[in-house]
């Protein structure tokens, strides 16, 4: 019986050893699927935002069986990373612990619904995804994540009771779209300036010009500076290319190719007034401006200057571990608010509009500096590959890396978005410990 035992158990175990990555790739795709059919679901069928924030509570408890059979089966030594993703687990659960509302610590405030059962379902995503080493399947689950993001650009697509004047697709705001737009633009253009010359890689141009294009309708100027980081950061490394003598005509081409699309693409959308970006872009410009000069207005950035004002003056009051998980909303003694339309309306806040200040108003310095430590980790160990080894779909995940952490400075964080992002991270951080 023992030797029975023993023969299932070792050929489990070389089940996991040689197809273990095939599987993991199956499952993450499910995880990118479900959230294109959960946004659209909630569109255009009476399943609710808050349905698809609880079905996370489903896969996360999968997702901890997944990485039970991922510790037990697959050979691995503690990862640097791990230490992290474990540290994140520790402070969220301290930060439920103490928070002004456990209930919504735990589930997630009203519309928003990103409580710590959410949030570990992130954590344990990464986990699971830095498993993939395999660039043939990386490559896959980028591809359902592009594919995904196209058809999520529904704009023209009436939706009953939506009321929008902005793009965003199947998104519930058009800055949260513009989240989805810059991971999906990071992605493409990495796949398209960095992949060979096959002729069928235009195809990810074209991906490129569509998601483009719905981040102009969308309007959103975060958007708009996380795009600005990806092409600085493709501008250092043609420089890079020239001086390593690692670029040939036909990549100059491309890049040609892309900067004279895009100049088209954006004086027709200013045109036909399909986008008022440029406007925006003016008015950072003269915001930085001022703030360089030490003015630092209550309207700067859509009056998210206001916010982050307010939010920095009670991050002492929860500095440990946080007011809790989502729980932005009590970190004051009367919640924050401003009056809006000439006073006849309040607006008020329940987001730092800066998921970094956003973490350690609700979670406490130690998660910020755990999870900037994280990502961190995570920029040096790609930022190595990306200029020694020269593979499209390292470069492609990172551009899509930094895009969304630039973006992140003045946006929040959503659960139809933030899932993509984390896969992302796991994709990016390749455990070399494995064997």
């Amino acid at each position: 019986m023992i030797a029975v035992l023993k023969s299932a158990f070792d050929k489990l175990k070389n089940f996991f050893n040689k197809g273990s990555e095939y599987y993991l790739t199956v499952y993450l795709i499910i995880n990118v699927i479900w959230i294109f059919l959960g946004m659209f679901s909630c569109n255009y069928f009476r399943f609710s935002y808050q349905n698809l924030s609880t079905s996370y509570i489903l896969f996360l408890i999968f997702n901890f069986i997944v990485i039970l059979f991922l510790k037990i089966f697959k050979k691995s030594k503690f990862d640097k990373i791990d230490l992290c993703i474990i540290l994140l687990f520790i402070f969220g659960i301290i930060s439920t612990i103490f928070a002004h509302d456990v209930s919504v610590a735990l589930f997630g405030c009203w519309k928003r619904f990103e409580g710590v059962f959410q949030l570990f379902y992130y954590y344990s995503l990464m986990y699971i995804c830095s498993y993939i080493s395999n660039n043939k399947y990386r490559n896959v689950i980028v591809n359902f994540i592009l594919i995904s993001g196209l058809i999520n650009i529904l704009k023209f697509i009436p939706i009953n009771m939506r009321g929008v004047s902005h793009g965003q697709g199947l998104i519930t705001h058009s800055n949260f779209f513009g989240s989805y737009m810059v991971l999906c633009m990071g992605l493409s253009l990495g796949k398209f300036l960095y992949s060979s010359k096959d002729l069928k890689n235009y195809i990810y141009l074209v991906l490129f010009l569509i998601y483009y294009s719905a981040m102009l309708i969308c309007n959103t100027l975060s958007a708009v500076v996380g795009l600005m980081f990806i092409c600085l950061f493709i501008f250092i490394y043609f420089i890079y290319s020239i001086v390593k003598k690692k670029i040939n005509k036909y990549d100059i081409i491309r890049y040609i190719v892309l900067l004279v699309l895009s100049i088209a693409i954006s004086i027709c959308m200013v045109l036909t007034d399909k986008t008022v970006l440029n406007k925006d872009v003016k008015k950072l410009s003269m915001e930085t401006s001022e703030i360089a000069k030490g003015n630092f207005k209550d309207s700067y950035g859509t009056s998210r200057m206001f916010v982050w004002k307010n939010t920095l003056k009670v991050v002492p009051k929860h500095l440990l571990h946080g007011v809790g998980v989502d729980n932005f909303y009590d970190a004051f003694d009367t919640p924050l608010f401003r009056f809006i339309k000439g006073g006849d309306a309040i607006e008020y806040y329940d987001k730092a509009h800066n998921e970094y200040l956003q973490k350690l108003v609700t979670e406490g310095i130690f998660s910020l500096i755990t999870y900037l430590s994280m990502l961190f980790i995570i920029f040096i160990n790609s930022i190595k590959k990306v200029f020694k080894d020269n593979e499209s779909i390292v470069i492609a995940l990172f551009l899509a890396f930094i895009g969304y952490l630039v973006q992140a400075f003045f946006n929040i964080s959503v659960i139809e978005v933030a899932p993509l992002f984390w896969i992302i991270c796991g994709l990016l951080y390749e455990r070399k410990s494995l064997k």
